[in-house]
């Protein structure tokens, strides 16, 4: 994974993901190779501050962040793309079973489908109106007629090939920005941590249910609030569901999820 490189307007200069990358905080801990555990600003940035359990209690114990335990956390900078391997690795799972990779990867799975389930019951988000992916404001926007219903902001999970019958991970697909395609760097940290090497193949051969079993279990890792599919003829992108929430005007409560 790329350490710091040079900053500027454009952006971070990364060894390994390339130049004018999107870029965030971390405190210095979490580069490390233990796991010590993920807190971060909560924020819709990309890339929000982030920093280990052992900062959190430190701050705590001060009433907030202090000019002492900012130093002592040795607050380093990191592209958008290692940030979030960093978070795949340092995530902890507390609400799966973590007893081996593979029961949480299926947990993983599992979670992102009661999501769907629960989207569905609620709001038939999959079975009512229409979608729309606006590219500028990496928005989903579901429709009913010429109502808005929902908004959500999104990231690419990874995309299936009807024509050649492959799944791709985002983190893979040079044809995405960073924007959409950082958080799916979390899948690559969470095969860091676990040895789930075939996690680390770009592109596997599969069926389009295979690929949903992917893409569920890869949502869950980046925190999504629920998974969609958007077919563009013969391809099908995965879309993170990040912040599903009512359309201005709207009527609908939010999302419980």
């Amino acid at each position: 994974m790329g350490d710091a490189g040079e900053r500027s307007d454009r952006g971070l200069d990364c060894a390994v993901h390339g130049v004018g990358v999107p870029y965030g905080f971390m405190c210095g801990h979490l580069f490390g190779p233990q796991q010590v555990g993920w807190l971060d600003a909560g924020s819709d940035e990309l890339c929000p501050d982030a920093w280990c359990e052992a900062c959190e209690e430190t701050r705590k114990a001060s009433g907030g962040w202090t000019d002492e335990n900012g130093a002592a956390a040795g607050v380093r900078v990191v592209c958008a793309c290692c940030y979030h391997r960093h978070r795949g690795r340092q995530r902890r799972f507390n609400h799966l079973d973590p007893s081996t990779p593979g029961t949480l990867m299926a947990g993983a799975c599992r979670e992102t489908q009661d999501l769907n389930d629960r989207l569905e019951a609620d709001h038939e988000l999959f079975s009512r109106g229409s979608w729309h992916f606006d590219l500028g404001r990496q928005q989903l926007d579901f429709t009913e007629g010429n109502a808005p219903r929902f908004h959500s902001r999104v990231a690419v999970v990874g995309s299936y090939s009807e024509a050649t019958k492959t799944w791709l991970w985002a983190w893979a697909n040079s044809n995405l920005s960073v924007e959409l395609s950082a958080r799916s760097h979390a899948v690559l940290g969470y095969a860091d941590r676990t040895g789930r090497n075939e996690l680390l193949l770009s592109k596997q051969a599969c069926t389009l249910d295979d690929a949903w079993h992917s893409a569920a279990g890869g949502a869950a890792l980046m925190g999504a609030r629920g998974l969609y599919r958007c077919p563009f003829e013969s391809l099908h992108l995965f879309f993170a569901l990040l912040d599903l929430r009512p359309a201005a005007g709207s009527d609908i409560a939010a999302p419980g999820v």
